[in-house]
């Protein structure tokens, strides 16, 4: 079993689910189509809704009740990740609730050298950290321009740890997108109503950084054998 936070700070339990449960909550959808194209989903909302009853430690009537929409829908994500059938998260996979680095002031020592040293320093808000940051960023363009290819978001979560909470690069709003995405596609739906061309410009953009990201997490879990 696994606590998870939600965007909205409410805290829930996910369970491991049996195959037969597994198998009913993807058994739920009704899809119709016409000529070879899908038209329409049915029982979008009962396949959410068990997911969340049979993947949650205590998902009664009136704990089901009381959620929200966006509650409903990041909770079904978050199920089905754990029960490893959705994407490869890439959210923060886990919320921290009271690490070393937690609360501020504290000491760290940042993971870059300057001037050949690796100073200590004193965090006493998220603008010293965004400060270490800003130097790991430019460590990676520099080596990125001699010819290396690192990624500039995973090389910055990558070091994170040694100096910082990772609940400094938690976005509420990011959680919400990336639910929406795994969603969408998860039950062949568009995330906002219309065809291509009449999704919002701004999302159009965050799906394709998403997808990309996604296609990134799957090459890395393969080459460690996950």
């Amino acid at each position: 079993m696994k606590e998870i936070k939600l965007s909205t700070d409410k805290k829930v339990k996910i369970r491991e689910m049996s195959v037969d449960d597994i198998d009913f909550c993807n058994d739920v959808p009704e899809m119709k189509y016409d000529n070879n194209e899908l038209v329409t989903i049915k029982n979008l909302a009962k396949a959410r809704t068990a997911w969340i009853r049979k993947g949650v430690d205590g998902a009664d009537d009136k704990f089901i009740k009381s959620l929200t929409d966006d509650e409903k829908n990041e909770i079904s994500v978050a199920v089905q990740e754990y029960q490893r059938l959705g994407e490869y998260n890439l959210q923060v996979t886990d919320y921290c609730g009271g690490c070393m680095y937690h609360t501020y002031p504290y000491k760290a020592q940042i993971p870059i050298a300057i001037d050949g040293k690796y100073e200590t320093r004193t965090f006493t808000s998220k603008d010293d950290i965004n400060a270490v940051i800003e130097l790991l960023i430019q460590e990676v363009k520099e080596e990125n321009n001699k010819g290396n290819s690192f990624n500039l978001a995973d090389s910055v979560v990558r070091q994170l740890p040694f100096f910082a909470c990772p609940n400094v690069l938690f976005d509420s709003q990011a959680q919400k997108d990336i639910s929406r995405y795994i969603y969408s596609k998860q039950f062949s739906i568009s995330p906002y109503k219309g065809t291509y061309g009449e999704q919002p410009s701004k999302w159009v953009e965050k799906s394709f950084l998403i997808k990309n990201s996604i296609a990134r997490k799957k090459v890395e879990a393969t080459k460690h054998g996950k």
